[in-house]
């Protein structure tokens, strides 16, 4: 469904967001298709495979803090619950609980000099951290009704709110502006969690 944007009257066009999700559908499309994902939503994901796939994402979160923060900036946005160290920390705290340790992140990457871009990046990481709720359902196979162990999946309270509030700041954005630099950095950021992915459970 269409996204849209009152000009006036009542005459719409698809909204920010609905182009920058049209502009890298296939890359995230293909995020879906790897196999850790697959077959952590078929039931055939194991506890050490697993425990992989969450130093992956410790990887892809803590070496981005940097780019969601100016993110943040650049959007007039403060949700300390929901930013880079938080996702981390809940990232920390299920890796112990799967016996694994806190390695230091790899390759951290720094902000652009574009807004557009590291905005675009900021698009990626909050949405990954909201459909996480259909990876914390999906584990049950592995955890019963137990948190430890899933907790950053399940996220923080309210966090669809705060998803609502973060599309509504790139809605309020100068799309011919910003667009092609916001694009940009969601393609670099889905091709980031790709590389943490293959460092860590594609080998």
């Amino acid at each position: 469904m269409f996204e849209v944007a009152p000009l006036g009257g009542s005459e719409t066009r698809p909204g920010f967001r609905w182009a920058l999700r049209e502009a890298t559908r296939g890359a995230h499309q293909a995020i879906h298709e790897l196999p850790p994902f697959r077959e952590l939503l078929q039931g055939r994901l194991d506890k050490p495979r697993y425990g992989r796939v969450v130093a992956a994402l410790h990887d892809f979160h803590g070496s981005t803090e940097g780019i969601q923060t100016c993110a943040d900036q650049s959007l007039d946005y403060d949700d300390p619950d929901f930013d880079g160290r938080a996702r981390r920390a809940l990232i920390e705290l299920d890796l112990a609980a799967l016996g694994l340790p806190a390695i230091s992140c790899r390759a951290v990457l720094e902000a652009d000099t574009r807004p557009g871009w590291n905005i675009g990046f900021s698009y990626v990481v909050r949405g990954s951290s909201v459909g996480g709720q259909v990876i914390y359902a999906a584990l049950d196979a592995l955890f019963g009704a137990k948190k430890d162990g899933r907790r950053f999946f399940r996220g923080p309270v309210g966090q669809g709110q705060r998803w609502t509030e973060f599309c509504a700041r790139l809605e309020r954005l100068d799309r011919n502006k910003l667009i092609e630099d916001a694009t940009e950095g969601a393609a670099a950021a889905f091709g980031h969690f790709r590389t943490c992915m293959e460092g860590r459970c594609l080998r």
